[in-house]
């Protein structure tokens, strides 16, 4: 999506090539135990208004491992 450039509107058709391009066939083929991040703002935003599917950046994922460790350890 490079930024905010898919975000605007004359920019729309050329980001959603761009996304079928790269990240639609990722997104299609993931399996349900998959985790698929993005660091990117844009490209989290392009995924989840183009295919419905909200994407986590890399230290959310990290985050949550961490949780998930240290519940474990205290129970």
């Amino acid at each position: 999506m490079a930024g905010t450039f898919g975000h605007e509107t004359r920019n729309r058709r050329t980001a959603e090539q761009l996304y079928e391009m790269s990240w639609r066939h990722q997104i299609a083929g993931r399996q349900e135990q998959d985790v698929v991040m993005s660091t990117g703002y844009s490209c989290r935003s392009q995924v989840k208004i183009i295919d419905g599917v909200h994407l986590l950046h890399p230290l959310q994922v990290i985050d949550r491992l961490l949780e998930r460790r240290l519940s474990h350890q205290i129970a």
